[in-house]
């Protein structure tokens, strides 16, 4: 069912349907749908009022899919933190893990379709994260230390938000 939603996701056009979103909520409401164990603390970092004018279900996916491959990069537990700020002519949102990192040498090909290190699923997942976000007229970016944690920002235009 993901597989082919993926697939959707990285293969069509897709209509924007914008909406005022309360970021502090939507990120309430994506870390209490996702299935996080309780060896993760996980801490949410958004300033007050913050609202973006933007698709709710495509950044939903972002997001989600986001904080998913954050928990499962701390397989022992750690932390999971999500932030969202108004900095300069953007909104920032970021997740940070203090999971094993992303190596190096994989560093370059994490936004390819059909690139992954997993044993199930079929490596679309960030590539469709890339796509929605531009199709938002955003970018998302990583930063990873092996052994340390990643952390993935997403920036969205200030243009659309308040």
């Amino acid at each position: 069912d993901k597989i082919v939603s993926d697939l959707y996701y990285y293969g069509t056009t897709l209509k924007v349907i914008k909406a005022e979103i309360d970021l502090q909520q939507f990120i309430r409401d994506i870390v209490s749908y996702t299935p996080i164990p309780s060896y993760i603390r996980t801490e949410i970092l958004c300033d007050e009022g913050l609202k973006i004018n933007s698709d709710p279900i495509i950044l939903r996916r972002v997001v989600s899919n986001v904080v998913v491959n954050a928990v499962q990069a701390m397989p022992e537990g750690g932390r999971l933190t999500i932030g969202c700020k108004k900095e300069g002519e953007k909104i920032v949102l970021m997740v940070t893990d203090t999971g094993k990192g992303i190596p190096k040498e994989l560093q370059d090909k994490i936004f390819e379709p059909l690139f992954t290190t997993k044993a199930k699923g079929m490596g679309l997942g960030l590539a469709v994260c890339k796509r929605l976000i531009e199709f938002l007229g955003g970018q998302i970016t990583f930063y990873s230390v092996e052994g340390v944690g990643t952390t993935f920002t997403i920036e969205l235009p200030i243009s659309d938000a308040e």
